[in-house]
């Protein structure tokens, strides 16, 4: 079970990721509260070994921070937002602890061994749903796939046909095609199978 204490730590640990605004790639668009409380009862919850992290930033450091045991990598798609990344995880001093790589790179390695969390959010809405399919495959069955913005409707027709397609049901909110745009960083989660 999770705690109003941790709540109230995963609060904070966003607030001091945040607080790094000369290592943050666009301030237009910060993880929210309330995608970083539930991604912390999520982590929480699945007490994961293994994270993939599309999208970097500062979900980079709270992942590594939220899952000592776990190994957690992270992929981008730029350049210059992975050497962000690692510039954060290096002030936090975590850079050995799991794999930066850009999205190229990542994508030729698809015998790699599932992961309990995938967290998709990786580029602009064109360059996710074109990398959707792939991301889904790396959830490993009983897993869970978390997807930021999931409100945008065209991004959300695509991604639920395909998740319902492959055996994916949703654990939040219980009727995701009833998000909208109107809430900044509405997301959506879904377990794999069971």
């Amino acid at each position: 079970m999770i705690t109003p204490e941790m709540i109230e730590q995963a609060k904070k640990d966003r607030l001091d990721v945040l607080s790094h605004t000369d290592l943050i790639p666009d301030p237009r668009y910060p993880i929210f509260e309330e995608t970083t409380v539930y991604l912390r009862k999520i982590c929480h919850q699945e007490q994961p070994e293994r994270i993939l992290d599309l999208g970097s930033g500062m979900t980079s450091v709270l992942l590594r921070k939220w899952n000592p045991d776990a190994k957690v990598v992270s992929v981008e798609n730029s350049l210059d937002y992975l050497k962000t990344s690692n510039d954060l995880l290096n002030r936090y001093g975590w850079v050995g602890n799991g794999e930066l790589l850009l999205w190229d790179v990542f994508k030729h390695q698809i015998d790699r061994e599932p992961f309990d969390i995938v967290l998709h959010d990786m580029g602009d809405m064109a360059f996710r749903q074109k990398t959707f399919f792939t991301a889904m495959q790396y959830v490993k069955p009983g897993g869970v796939m978390f997807l930021d913005d999931f409100g945008i409707p065209v991004y959300k027709e695509y991604a639920m046909s395909l998740l319902t397609k492959h055996g994916f049901r949703p654990i939040h909110p219980n009727s995701p095609m009833m998000l909208g745009v109107s809430g900044a960083g509405e997301f959506a989660v879904f377990r794999h199978g069971e």
